[in-house]
């Protein structure tokens, strides 16, 4: 059980008690107990059974808290989903055990989800060990960087969860392709490497990043040009290298440390300098070059000046020289008298069983006729007509209904559905624009037990197009004592001008979300044979011109089929995709990840004929195409390829990895990637 007061979004963890025992103000698990305020018998800040007061709302209601704490003195919070609302003062908080009445939809948390910065992997609400559900692959050692900010060595198939070097901030999972350091003795340059006149080494007298006495310190005689300490490899033609360095101040100016990649071949400079600057602990440098056609040799240097730049007396400390394959700096790997290899992370599996989140649902459509509008069931008012079965549904069948309107005053059609009272439901419909404008559609809900509309000439939540299927969505809880309600797919009091336009697939279920399409007839309708999911990730990554496919996380059935997959990749960008019979069944949903230290956060939900992308809280990029596989998806890997785990392995840190076995709307795709 992770011991923390704050989630990984800020939001304060909180432990719900009644107050009928003594509890005190913290819970063991870090989190802070709190009783919800009954104004009748409570006042002030604290409860007698030492937990916190509180008033709380949901973040997406309307009725906001706009200061931090209530008249009687209670602490005002609101709990998830958090949405676009603002709130003045009032604590946002994440519920870890109990319950208020008042609660969030219950399956706006994820079902699994893991937090490589916090350590936890969760299973709806219940917390597991991380290292229990989840391993991972690698043959070899490898480097990270701990809690105390300073490099370690992971052994042979472990995890790495790595922070920032110095600091020990938290960053995620560390996973990385193969790699070799092609430079030798890159913790001692008082051998191998070539040294510059006025120049001495005194071998391991620094506390390197590593946390041991193994930095050399480079003592610099002033008054003298073109110092260098230079170490040369063999490489090969035309391909890009990365050399990266540990450089720490000492008593000289290290801005004058720069260091330079030399052509021995053809007896030229690639990278002539680079840059250091002022610093009171350990830096990494690094510089990516790319060697010409016909070089066999590269010198890579510590240090070089100019042939008109002296430098002054003093000292600095170098560690960790390092020359590999690729467009970026991977985990460093200490050499000695031959070079040193790094194995690749074949991609972290959750263990057997644990990825398992019934991505195949179940759901029932409570309207009937749903392609049908011709029928009885469907009450229709003047100036409204049908024309059955004469456009291609969204599934390609001829089944969409063409509807004729004119400029009939309280134009609809409509149907009564009975429904349980203070209960949350979604309405769906498919809108596909011919010759009617769509200003000038709209639709309603309306109570028919208590006779009011809850929502009279609503406008569609997407912006409808002639030409173009659609999916329009509307989510409403039923008030108090309403039994049953009717839908009106269109409604409109007042057309000025008259049209037509195809509708396809009305769909009422008890859902805070809607699914894929359950056909109906003359009977309400259940299906648990289509399959949806919510993917979500969190990750640090830096520019790469690789052109190979990366996968933060990938699905995949229990037979293995590869072409039955769903994966978010990174190739130069990010990607969401979904796979069936090895056939890309989703558009382009690409987009430019925060690159070098800033967290990149994307979302993709898939469905049939239903997929949504986001990307930093950018705009959800819609497609309606889509055909994903049908099997249950019981295999995720982190990392790789779920059907190959060597294949994909990405050069990435992952903070986050979470999984909906449902459909999260596209404001919801936006509002956890924002």
């Amino acid at each position: 059980m992770p011991n923390f007061l704050y989630a990984d979004d800020g939001s304060l963890r909180i432990t719900v008690v009644n107050g009928t025992t003594l509890t005190g103000l913290n819970a063991p698990d870090g989190s802070m107990y709190v009783v919800e305020g009954n104004p009748a018998i409570h006042r002030g800040l604290y409860h007698p059974c030492g937990a916190m007061l509180v008033k709380v709302t949901l973040d997406s209601t309307t009725t906001q808290q706009t200061t931090a704490y209530s008249p009687e003195g209670y602490r005002n919070i609101c709990l998830p989903p958090f949405t676009t609302n603002l709130f003045t003062g009032a604590a946002r908080c994440t519920i870890v055990s109990g319950s208020f009445a008042i609660t969030p939809p219950s399956n706006f948390a994820a079902n699994v989800e893991f937090d490589f910065v916090n350590k936890t992997y969760k299973e709806g609400t219940v917390y597991k060990d991380l290292l229990s559900n989840l391993s991972i692959s690698r043959a070899s050692t490898a480097t990270f960087v701990n809690n105390k900010g300073i490099i370690e060595v992971a052994p042979v198939d472990t995890l790495r969860i790595t922070h920032e070097l110095g600091t020990g901030k938290p960053l995620g999972l560390l996973l990385e392709t193969g790699g070799t350091n092609l430079l030798r003795q890159s913790e001692n340059f008082a051998t191998t490497w070539t040294k510059g006149p006025n120049i001495t080494i005194d071998s391991s007298v620094q506390y390197s990043p590593r946390g041991d006495l193994t930095a050399d310190r480079i003592n610099l005689a002033g008054g003298t040009t073109n110092n260098s300490i230079y170490q040369a490899f063999s490489c090969a033609g035309n391909t890009v290298y990365t050399y990266s360095i540990y450089l720490k101040q000492g008593t000289a100016d290290i801005t004058d440390v720069n260091f330079a990649v030399f052509d021995v071949t053809n007896l030229a400079f690639i990278v002539t300098f680079v840059t250091t600057t002022a610093n009171n602990g350990w830096v990494r440098y690094q510089t990516t070059f790319t060697t010409p056609l016909t070089c066999v040799t590269c010198r890579v240097y510590a240090l070089r000046t100019s042939t008109t730049t002296a430098l002054s007396d003093g000292y600095f400390y170098v560690w960790g020289a390092q020359a590999e394959l690729g467009d970026q700096a991977t985990s460093y790997i200490p050499t000695t008298t031959v070079i040193g290899t790094r194995s690749p992370d074949t991609g972290a599996l959750l263990s057997s069983g644990a990825f398992n989140t019934g991505l195949v649902t179940t759901t029932t459509n409570l309207a009937l006729q749903s392609n049908s509008y011709d029928i009885a069931t469907w009450i229709k008012t003047a100036g409204v007509s049908v024309a059955p079965d004469t456009a291609t549904a969204p599934d390609s069948t001829l089944t969409a209904d063409v509807i004729t309107v004119d400029t009939s005053a309280n134009q609809s059609f409509y149907q009564t559905i009975s429904v349980t009272p203070n209960t949350v439901y979604t309405f769906s419909q498919y809108v596909n624009l011919g010759t009617f404008l769509s200003a000038e559609y709209k639709f309603a809900i309306y109570d028919a037990t208590n006779a009011v509309f809850l929502y009279a000439n609503q406008v569609p939540n997407v912006i409808l197009t002639s030409g173009v299927w659609l999916r329009f969505d509307l989510t409403f809880t039923t008030p108090v004592g309403c039994s049953s309600i009717r839908i009106y797919p269109y409604r409109n009091s007042a057309v000025t001008s008259g049209g037509t336009f195809s509708i396809w697939g009305s769909q009422v279920e008890q859902l805070d979300t809607y699914t894929d399409l359950v056909p109906t007839t003359t009977t309400i309708a259940t299906a648990s044979s289509f399959q949806q999911c919510t993917l979500y990730s969190e990750f640090y990554t830096k520019p790469s011109t690789s052109t190979t496919n990366s996968y933060l996380i990938s699905l995949s059935p229990t037979s293995n089929n590869p072409t039955e997959a769903i994966f978010i990749n990174h190739v130069s960008g990010v990607k969401g995709t979904v796979l069936s019979n090895n056939i890309d069944q989703t558009s382009s949903f690409t987009g430019t990840p925060t690159f070098d230290g800033a967290l990149t956060k994307v979302a993709m939900y898939y469905g049939i004929n239903n997929s949504s992308f986001s990307l930093n809280g950018a705009a959800a990029i819609p497609d309606t195409s889509v055909n994903p596989p049908l099997e249950t998806m019981t295999k995720a890997y982190i990392g790789s390829a779920s059907w190959n785990p060597v294949v994909g392995v990405a050069n990435i840190v992952i903070a986050k990895i979470a999984l909906w076995s449902t459909r999260r709307k596209d404001a919801d795709l936006v509002a956890i990637t924002t």
